[in-house]
């Protein structure tokens, strides 16, 4: 809200300058009269000049001489018979014209101020820090933003004139002004120009790229050739491009279809269809990739020539594709795809079988690996087959032989116990009833056609003894003659 103490000051300056007051001197009533409320200016006419009720209240108008115009909201802009009331916020600003017609500007703050001869304008409220998208200035090849600029324009007997200039410069760009032959830089941020300050233009001082078309350009054997470029560069004098050009893609486009004039017109048409796309060629080719290094470097070193005298450091350029112009061109460039074509199906052609040898070889090495693997396979398992049995074999023959050695033991134990048994038979009988049974045991085991003939000396023999052994030779011939 504007200070009261300013238009007191105005006050004393207009009594002091025999302009009369300002303030009014009428008194304030609680009822009745005109009101004017808090925060509210109340605005008389006293024969043409302005008077002020700056209390609020109710003031009673009896003066044949005063006339009651209005109340106003103090922070509002007022220009009322000579009298010019304004205030801005921050980051506001205001454009004033004097009765001189000279132009200020006032910022972050407001003025009161009285023309006796003339009046002060208020020509407009800008807010300094959005200017607004439809005063934003972009690259002509993109849509970044160099920076803002908005003018505020006056009309004056018929013809309009620029009042004040508005930049809003964002970081790392710059703005040009030119105050008679002298250029001036402006950095990033909130800035007025006045008159006689005329603005140039707005550069960015960061790295950036553009990709364009050449004119065409005409090889050894006049076929016109258009290139496509792709260029990286950046500013580093904005002042020494302004004395010339206001873009700097301005500055390179001519400079760069000059290097390229120069560098085609040494060279000839077959070169140029060497391949598909200059810098990924379809078909690998060493004279394709010697002209277009070639080409990237002479036109690099001219282009940087030149754009050094302009203030433009050239980082790189790289060649993304060509095309013949003109019926002549186009007549070349299907006869050069149709050679393309056949190169590049041939090509395709090759690797394919390349590609099928690769894989029938594969395949016939997977199998063979794969065999040798099983061969192993089986070898290691009839290994493990054989020592498995081996081991089983003596394992059974060690076991068998342990029962064999059982059994014998066994055996032996049985005919100790029966022969303890024979010897302790006493009774005579007994005896020789064990002794014929043991007879026909024996007699059991011997094959039918067996002769068995048992004797003894007669010496001391009984004569029990003599007829049980001629019962047994002649029982022994009875058998033998029943087989013959």
């Amino acid at each position: 809200m504007l200070n009261l103490k300013s238009i007191q000051e105005l006050n004393q300056k207009m009594i002091s300058l025999n302009l009369g007051h300002l303030i009014s001197h009428k008194n304030v009533h609680r009822v009745f009269g005109r009101r004017v409320l808090t925060g509210q200016l109340g605005f008389f006419d006293n024969s043409g000049t302005p008077k002020i009720a700056i209390a609020p209240g109710c003031y009673w108008n009896w003066s044949l001489s005063h006339t009651w115009i209005n109340s106003i909201e103090m922070n509002a802009v007022v220009n009322i018979l000579g009298l010019t009331i304004a205030q801005v916020g921050q980051g506001e600003a205001l454009v004033v014209q004097d009765p001189q017609n000279r132009v200020f500007i006032v910022r972050n703050g407001g003025f009161v101020a009285y023309g006796a001869n003339g009046r002060f304008k208020i020509l407009e409220v800008v807010d300094t820090l959005n200017l607004g998208d439809a005063y934003a200035i972009k690259e002509s090849d993109s849509n970044r933003i160099l920076g803002w600029k908005r003018d505020v324009v006056e009309t004056a007997n018929g013809s309009s004139y620029t009042a004040a200039t508005f930049l809003n410069i964002p970081a790392n760009n710059i703005g040009i002004l030119q105050r008679g032959n002298k250029l001036i830089s402006l950095g990033a941020g909130q800035h007025v120009i006045t008159s006689s300050t005329t603005f140039r233009s707005f550069f960015t001082l960061g790295e950036r790229q553009h990709t364009f078309k050449t004119q065409p350009a005409y090889t050894l054997e006049t076929v016109p050739v258009v290139l496509t470029l792709n260029l990286r560069y950046k500013v580093f004098d904005p002042a020494r491009l302004t004395l010339n050009y206001d873009d700097a893609l301005q500055a390179l486009i001519s400079p760069a279809q000059t290097a390229v004039n120069s560098v085609v017109s040494r060279l000839s048409y077959t070169q140029f269809m060497r391949a598909k796309n200059a810098t990924s060629a379809d078909i690998p080719n060493d004279n394709h990739v010697h002209w277009v290094e070639e080409f990237k470097n002479e036109c690099l070193r001219e282009l940087t020539e030149l754009a050094i005298t302009h203030g433009i450091n050239v980082i790189s350029l790289e060649v993304m594709d060509r095309e013949l112009a003109g019926s002549l061109g186009r007549d070349l460039e299907i006869q050069a795809e149709k050679v393309l074509r056949n190169q590049v199906e041939a090509s395709q052609i090759a690797l394919q079988n390349q590609i099928n040898t690769d894989v029938q070889k594969t395949t016939a090495d997977t199998k063979y690996y794969a065999s040798q693997r099983q061969a192993d396979a089986e070898y290691y398992a009839c290994l493990k087959k054989a020592a498995g049995a081996a081991e089983a074999s003596a394992l059974q023959t060690d076991q068998e032989a342990k029962n064999i050695c059982k059994l014998a033991d066994a055996e032996k134990a049985r005919i100790q116990l029966l022969a303890s048994a024979y010897e302790s038979v006493t009774n005579e009988h007994a005896k020789r009833m064990q002794l014929g049974m043991m007879q026909v045991e024996m007699r059991k085991v011997l094959p039918k056609s067996t002769v068995f003939f048992e004797g003894a000396t007669s010496n001391g023999l009984s004569a029990e003894s003599c007829i049980m052994n001629g019962f047994n030779t002649a029982q022994g011939f009875k058998i033998a003659e029943g087989f013959k």
